[in-house]
């Protein structure tokens, strides 16, 4: 039997980054991050990070909701410079994407939000 995917928009996220796919991805990313066995970072390509969300979206929106989450520091790409809407390289390749929980707990208790029960162990088991 196929394995349903479940992707969540929380009002916390949607509020925190401006729209409603950025507040996926970050939710997504989240959960990705919890599950990491190694904790070093999420290991996904936008491609592999567009099947998890099952957002419907062009390959260059998604580089707008990464772009987006990266210039208010919510998420960290060691190495990367800002992306080439021309070339795409973060389409196929594998990054590694560090979430930035300090800044996230930060601006949504600056919003009045607190952090979604669903994600608060992944806040509790990281430095800020």
């Amino acid at each position: 039997m196929k394995e349903l995917k479940r992707a969540y928009a929380y009002e916390e996220y949607v509020e925190l980054t401006g729209g409603f796919e950025e507040g996926v991805i970050l939710n997504k990313l989240i959960e990705l991050d919890y599950e990491q066995v190694h904790n070093t970072g999420v290991q996904i390509s936008l491609k592999e990070l567009k099947k998890y969300t099952m957002l419907n979206i062009p390959p260059i929106n998604m580089y707008s909701c990464y772009d987006n989450l990266r210039a208010r520091k919510y998420i960290m790409i060691p190495g990367a410079s800002i992306v080439s809407k021309k070339t795409h390289p973060y389409f196929y390749e594998a990054l590694e994407i560090n979430i930035n929980y300090g800044k996230i707990k930060k601006d949504l208790a600056i919003l009045g939000y607190p952090i979604p029960k669903e994600n608060i162990t992944n806040f509790l088991n990281k430095k800020d």
